[in-house]
C-alpha cells in the first residue's frame, strides 16, 4: 500500500483514480443525490462553438469571483462571505443603460472581453431560470431584482423595460429616495427577498436622489448525506494568527467524494442537493490570502480522483458587509462609470449619470443539516443635468476558503474565507 502524507494526514491509495477535477473552470455538476454525476446529459446540441464560449466565460467568472474575494480578505482574523453573482447581477442590470467604454469596462470586468450586451442579457436570463430550477433538486433558492427611482433622474422607458423583461425586476417609483420612509421600504424589500436573513441592508438614508438597483438572493440546500449531530465534537481550530480555539467539528465518512491536490492546497467537493460546496484547504504554512491568486489560474492538479473521505468540518456562521465596493470595482477594472465627466449611460438617461455607491451584505451558515446563505447588493447612481478502498482524512482545522456553485454553469453563488471561529 502506497502512503502519501498531506497536511500530516495519510491518504491510503489502493488504486489510482482517473477523474480530473478542474477548479478554475469551476463546473460543479451534481444531478444525482450523491453529487458525483456528470453535467446535464440531456443538453447535447453539438454546438461546439457555444461550448467553448461557455468554458471561457465560466473561467472568467471564476477569476472575477476569486479577485473580488482577494480584494476583500486579508491575513487578519476576519471572516468574509461575499456573493459574486449578486454583485454581477445588479451591475448587469445597470449595464443595459451603459454605452461605449463604460459598457466595455463593465462587461469585461464581470464576464470577459468577448462578452456582448446581448450575450450578457441571455446569460442573466438563463441564470435566473437555472436558480429557479434548483428548487426541483432539493434546493430552496430564489433571486429577486428591483429598480427604484424618484423624480430627480429621468430614466428611459427602454431601460425600465429591459430590467423588467430580462431580470424580472420589480420597478418602484418613490417620491424621495433620501427619506426614512424610502430606506425603510428598501430594507423591507430586502428582508422579504432574503427570507428574513438580512433585516437591514441600509443603515443610513441615501444622501441624494437618483436611481437604485437591487439584487437579493436566498439559498438553502441540505447535504446529500447529512452530518450526524451525535458525531459532532469539540475540536481545535488554529486561527490565522496561530492561536488554537475550540470549534464544534462535524464528522462524516463519505464514499467516493471528488478530491484534488494542487500542491499548495487541497480541494474537497462536498455534495449538496443540487449544488456543491468546495472546501479549499491551504497546505501547512500557507494562508488563504497567499493562495487566492492561484485559484484564478488555469492549473492542473498534482493528483485527483474519487476517494472515501473522513471529513471533519467546523460548524460556522458568517455575517459580512462590504461597503467599499466602489474602490474594489475600480481596482478590478471599472472606472468610467464612477465619474460623470467621462461616464456613458446614454441608454439610461440623457443626463450625466454616475455610480455613487455599491454595497453588499451577505450571510452564510454551515451546520449538520446543510448550507444557508443570503445576499443583497445595492447599486446607487445619480445624475445632473475514485475506486473503493481509497481513503482520505480531510481535517478542516485551520483557515480555509469555500465556494458554493450552481450545478450546470458553475456560477459562484457565495465564496468566502474562514480565518477564525
Amino acid at each position: 500500500m502506497k502512503k502519501t502524507f498531506l497536511n500530516s494526514h495519510t491518504i491510503k491509495k489502493i488504486a489510482t483514480a482517473g477523474l480530473s477535477v478542474a477548479l478554475v473552470v469551476g463546473f460543479a455538476a451534481c444531478s444525482s443525490d450523491d453529487g458525483l454525476s456528470g453535467g446535464n446529459d440531456n443538453n447535447d446540441n453539438g454546438d461546439q462553438e457555444n461550448g467553448l464560449y461557455m468554458l471561457e466565460k465560466s473561467a472568467h467568472e471564476q477569476r472575477f469571483a476569486v479577485n473580488l474575494l482577494d480584494q476583500l480578505s486579508g491575513d487578519d482574523e476576519k471572516n468574509v462571505v461575499v456573493s459574486p453573482v449578486s454583485l454581477s447581477m445588479a451591475l448587469s442590470m445597470l449595464a443595459n443603460g451603459a454605452t461605449g467604454g463604460t459598457l466595455d469596462e463593465i462587461l469585461t470586468t464581470l464576464y470577459g472581453p468577448e462578452m456582448t450586451l446581448e450575450r450578457m442579457n441571455a446569460r442573466c436570463g438563463d441564470l435566473i431560470d437555472e436558480i429557479k430550477s434548483l428548487n426541483n433538486w432539493g434546493t430552496n433558492m430564489h433571486v429577486a431584482n428591483s429598480l427604484w427611482m424618484d423624480g430627480a433622474c429621468f430614466v428611459y422607458d427602454d431601460f425600465i423595460s429591459k430590467t423588467k423583461n430580462v431580470f424580472s425586476a420589480d420597478v418602484r417609483n418613490v417620491e424621495d429616495l433620501t427619506t426614512d420612509a424610502a430606506r425603510g421600504e428598501i430594507n423591507r424589500w430586502v428582508l422579504e427577498a432574503t427570507d428574513g436573513k438580512i433585516p437591514r441592508l441600509l443603515d443610513r438614508n441615501i444622501e441624494k436622489n437618483g436611481v437604485c438597483l437591487l439584487n437579493a438572493l436566498y439559498f438553502h440546500s441540505s447535504w446529500s448525506s447529512r452530518f450526524d449531530e451525535k458525531k459532532t465534537t469539540d475540536g481545535d481550530f488554529t486561527t490565522i494568527s496561530g492561536k488554537k480555539v475550540k470549534a464544534r467539528m462535524m464528522h462524516h465518512q463519505r464514499e467516493m467524494l471528488n478530491y484534488a491536490d494542487y500542491g499548495e492546497y487541497e480541494v474537497l467537493y462536498l455534495p449538496l442537493h443540487g449544488n456543491t460546496m468546495e472546501i479549499v484547504l491551504p497546505k501547512e504554512g500557507k494562508t488563504p490570502k497567499s493562495i487566492l491568486p492561484l485559484l484564478a489560474e488555469d492549473r492542473q492538479p498534482v493528483e485527483s480522483g474519487k476517494y472515501r473521505v473522513n471529513v471533519a468540518l467546523p460548524r460556522f456562521s458568517v455575517e459580512y458587509g462590504a461597503s467599499c465596493l466602489v474602490e474594489v470595482m475600480r481596482s478590478l477594472g471599472i472606472n468610467k462609470a464612477f465619474d460623470r465627466k467621462i461616464s456613458e449611460f446614454e441608454n439610461l438617461t440623457f443626463e450625466r449619470f454616475q455610480i455613487d455607491d455599491i454595497l453588499q451584505k451577505s450571510t452564510l451558515v454551515v451546520n449538520e443539516d446543510g448550507v444557508t446563505g443570503s445576499a443583497a447588493t445595492f447599486v446607487f447612481g445619480s445624475s445632473s443635468l475514485m475506486p473503493e478502498g481509497n481513503e482520505i482524512d480531510f481535517i478542516v482545522d485551520r483557515p480555509f476558503i469555500y465556494f458554493i456553485r450552481t450545478p450546470w454553469s458553475g456560477t459562484v453563488l457565495f465564496n468566502g474565507v474562514v480565518n477564525t471561529l
